[in-house]
């Protein structure tokens, strides 16, 4: 049986937000462990404290023989409004933990014997863990605190507690909590370069006298249109959508017809 997304296994997000206009193409995460199955889900429109929430643009599998940073490309490219958000959430499994807590590693890192002082930033909205059925923004202190104590409990277990407090002198107090190490690559709609067709304003990769009906509308105010859509609709290329694409899109399709 495959791994599903929705079978209840820790889930980890970073939520990002748009600088510019532009293309999402690529997402990373870390594997901890060897042959490790990733089930992924990329959302853009989210909203509150939930990375789950607006579209869903794409989800997908990848399985890694090997622990590290793993980065893949997504099956499409997605574009991107300057200011609105997008996550991209992960679940993993391997034959070790099976979906349990210590299956996805909070993101962490520990001082050492020199006492050298670490510090974990996470900004409000930024990353989130899903434990149980809930949701939890890793900005909040008492989430922080809680999750530290998990952390410290898994590797007091692991290392003893002598070993631990061997490695770590400052004991729980040495474990700060950080971001996911989840990326999403980004290309600037300004310099992107996409093959697609001129005045295929509804973008369904032809040319119709739709397209015009599309142009209209936008012109009047009933419709909006993306990058993409106003840049396809301006057939004139003056750099405005406006009536007189249209009228040059019907020109161009009643010549078509003639030929």
């Amino acid at each position: 049986e495959s791994f599903s997304f929705e079978k209840g296994a820790s889930k980890t997000a970073n939520v990002f937000e748009a600088e510019e206009d532009e293309f999402l193409c690529q997402i990373s995460f870390v594997t901890t462990n060897p042959a490790t199955t990733v089930h992924y889900a990329v959302y853009k429109d989210v909203e509150g404290d939930n990375p789950t929430s607006g579209t869903l643009l794409e989800e997908g599998e990848s399985t890694h023989a090997l622990g590290g940073y793993q980065r893949i490309d997504l099956k499409k490219e997605y574009f991107l409004n300057q200011g609105e958000k997008d996550s991209v959430v992960i679940a993993q499994e391997h034959l070790i933990h099976e979906g349990a807590l210590s299956d996805i590693t909070l993101s962490y890192a520990l001082e050492d014997h020199d006492d050298t002082t670490v510090t974990g930033v996470i900004n409000q909205g930024e990353s989130y863990f899903l434990y149980g059925d809930t949701w939890y923004d890793l900005s909040d202190e008492n989430t922080k605190s809680e999750f530290v104590d998990l952390i410290y409990a898994e590797l007091v277990a692991a290392w003893g507690e002598e070993g631990f407090e061997e490695d770590v002198p400052a004991g729980k107090d040495g474990i700060a909590l950080d971001n996911f190490p989840i990326k999403a690559y980004l290309v600037p709609a300004s310099v992107h370069v996409v093959e697609y067709i001129l005045g295929d304003a509804d973008l369904n990769n032809k040319v119709e006298i739709t397209d015009a009906t599309v142009i209209q509308r936008y012109d009047v105010k009933m419709i909006q249109l993306d990058y993409v859509a106003a840049t396809l609709a301006d057939v004139d290329k003056d750099g405005e959508v406006t009536i007189l694409d249209a009228t040059w899109l019907r020109r161009y399709l009643l010549d078509m017809k003639k030929i």
